[in-house]
């Protein structure tokens, strides 16, 4: 294909992109998996014409569908080399926008500092230029990033700021996004019915625009909500409906049901269950390259087997959690384990 195609060729590539209404944290779907599949596509065509201005354009594909599709690892190099780019030939403002997906896949990797290094000089730049929009987007990756640190006041404060600012400019599809980030902030820091509420409102207003995907994960976690709660029942049925639709599309939220319902076992002390369905997601998460996943289950596996009174096994599975949560900086998940 001659470069003059090329032009129109990934307009067409692009726009059915962006139909897909991905998003960083979505749980992997058969849409994402396509997405991959044309920005891979587009790489060649760009890499068969020797186009460096495609070749830039397929990068930026590659970094966004694949951190949409759950493989945070594989985008970082395609971010690195993006932003090399934009940089050097002085587009500011677009490698300022794709630092917000690199973000995202940098603190899913538990690669948090350089994240947070990568957002200072991001909102250098959306600052400078009153990119509301964009600062918005900063804060939830920052308050994302928290979430994961276990700091939920900042997740909160974070989350709360950007949801404020897509209501006033009015960007439906980050506000549909903004209020399932919130409610998972708002059920860390235990003010259920608010979190409910804002679940509640990210699923209707994802049906609204069609994003089904976004639905799903409001669903899943108005389950894990269930169970903070108290209705268990309510909670299992829901996490077992939603382990299927994961599963099929192989997300990592799939193993996120597993986790959720061992959390659960371990409190109906069905410990043998809790342990078989910790140690699955753990195994899982190892494949995935999710660490703090990983290490959350390893954690749960270590308290249904001292449940069990295999303490010499729980002590090891302590250790090797609390391990992943030195590595990844977690005070909270640190003194959980201490203790």
């Amino acid at each position: 294909m001659g470069k003059e195609e090329l032009g129109p060729t990934f307009d067409e590539i692009w726009n059915e992109i962006r139909e897909a209404k991905l998003y960083a944290g979505q749980p992997r779907s058969e849409a994402s998996a396509h997405s991959v599949m044309l920005a891979n596509r587009a790489l060649q065509l760009a890499t068969d014409s020797n186009s460096e201005r495609f070749i830039l354009e397929a990068w930026r594909m590659l970094a966004y569908t694949l951190t949409a599709n759950e493989q945070y690892e594989e985008a970082i190099p395609y971010y690195a080399r993006a932003l090399e780019r934009l940089e050097q030939i002085g587009e500011s403002g677009q490698a300022a926008r794709a630092k917000l997906g690199y973000i995202a896949a940098l603190f899913h990797t538990g690669r948090y500092d350089q994240a947070l290094q990568v957002a200072r000089t991001a909102e250098a730049w959306f600052e400078k230029n009153k990119d509301e929009s964009g600062f918005a987007r900063l804060c939830t990756n920052i308050a994302n990033l928290y979430h994961r640190l276990d700091d939920h006041m900042q997740a909160y404060r974070y989350h709360l700021m950007a949801v404020e600012t897509f209501a006033k400019i009015g960007d439906q599809q980050a506000l549909a996004q903004s209020y399932l980030n919130l409610g998972n902030a708002l059920a860390s820091i235990d003010s259920f019915e608010k979190a409910d509420e804002m679940y509640e409102k990210s699923a209707a207003a994802g049906h609204e625009i069609a994003m089904l995907d976004l639905c799903a994960q409001a669903n899943y976690n108005r389950a894990y909500l269930h169970y903070l709660r108290g209705r268990y029942s309510d909670a299992l049925q829901s996490f077992a409906r939603l382990r299927q639709r994961f599963a099929h599309s192989g997300s990592r939220h799939s193993a996120l049901c597993d986790l959720d319902e061992a959390e659960i076992y371990i409190q109906l002390n069905l410990s043998g269950e809790a342990a078989e369905l910790a140690g699955r997601a753990a195994a899982r998460f190892q494949e995935l390259g999710l660490a703090y996943e990983k290490a959350k289950a390893t954690a749960f596996c270590g308290v249904a087997w001292m449940q069990m009174q295999r303490y010499s096994v729980a002590l090891e599975a302590f250790g090797r959690a609390q391990e992943i949560f030195q590595a990844e900086g977690n005070q909270y998940w640190i003194a959980v384990l201490d203790l």
